[in-house]
């Protein structure tokens, strides 16, 4: 069968990162004591108070001289976090204190790969412009532009193309921005995607292009992407490493085989 994109959770290290977020927002850090050491789960103040969202307290401990770039000990950091939650005032506040843009441990991922991810347009531009490296990629060799696609954030992918995204970035298991739209039917992001160039004959690992991710539905979206790459040049009767094409793929769906087949799809 087509292979889909994999489960969020293990898009790089970014998953088990929010879970840890998800620990530590559970906790009440109501008196600025508490942010004064590591708690148990090694958070630093700094990280602790972005994790809350406290932005008072985040101007006081940089005022303190705090350093906003100390990491939590699985490689999270304060502009990690809040690029994750999507709260812009501590991401400028970290900025403004010359916070890591292009962190040295990506174990958890880039702040832009996070903020693309959970559709953080605003965010994603605002660390951009701070010189934030688009083409980064965490320990899954996932980028900002692939994670977006992903998650189906189409002006974060418009955004990252813009800004000089590689399109055809892979991750380690082969999969690109292309074929995770192609798989989810997410049409917009493919259109824009082929404009900037994106191959559409690009194999992931097992041998398969974006085309496959398009034949095991036959919903609108997924009709329109299937249309999309073969007008962009799809190769039609590639065959991957276990033997299946896109053709044999689309076994139980009419329409989907008429159209390949209408295109010139053989096998």
């Amino acid at each position: 069968m087509s292979k889909k994109p994999n489960n969020k959770w293990a898009v790089g290290g970014l998953g088990f990162a929010v879970i840890a977020m998800g620990v530590v927002l559970g906790y009440q850090f109501t008196h600025p004591s508490q942010y004064i050491t590591k708690d148990n789960l090694g958070y630093p103040p700094i990280v602790l108070a972005a994790s809350n969202g406290d932005l008072a307290q985040l101007k006081a401990l940089i005022a303190q001289g705090v350093d906003v770039n100390e990491q939590s000990l699985d490689g999270t950091s304060a502009i990690f976090l809040s690029a994750t939650k999507g709260d812009i005032a501590v991401v400028n506040a970290l900025i403004a204190a010359h916070a890591k843009v292009n962190p040295d441990d990506l174990r958890a991922g880039s702040p832009l790969i996070a903020a693309a991810e959970y559709g953080h347009l605003a965010i994603v531009e605002t660390l951009i412009a701070a010189g934030a490296n688009v083409n980064a990629h965490n320990i899954a060799g996932e980028t900002a532009l692939t994670s977006a696609a992903f998650g189906s954030r189409t002006e974060v992918v418009k955004a990252l193309i813009s800004a000089g995204a590689n399109v055809n970035a892979q991750s380690k298991s082969g999969n690109s921005a292309l074929f995770m739209s192609a798989t989810l039917g997410d049409f917009q992001s493919l259109q824009a995607l082929l404009a900037a160039r994106a191959d559409p004959n690009l194999k992931d690992a097992v041998g398969q292009t974006a085309i496959f991710g398009t034949v095991h539905d036959s919903e609108p979206g997924h009709i329109r992407c299937l249309k999309a790459l073969i007008a962009a040049g799809a190769a039609l009767n590639v065959v991957d490493k276990n033997g299946h094409s896109p053709l044999s793929e689309a076994a139980g769906q009419p329409k989907v085989i008429a159209i390949l087949k209408a295109a010139g799809a053989k096998k």
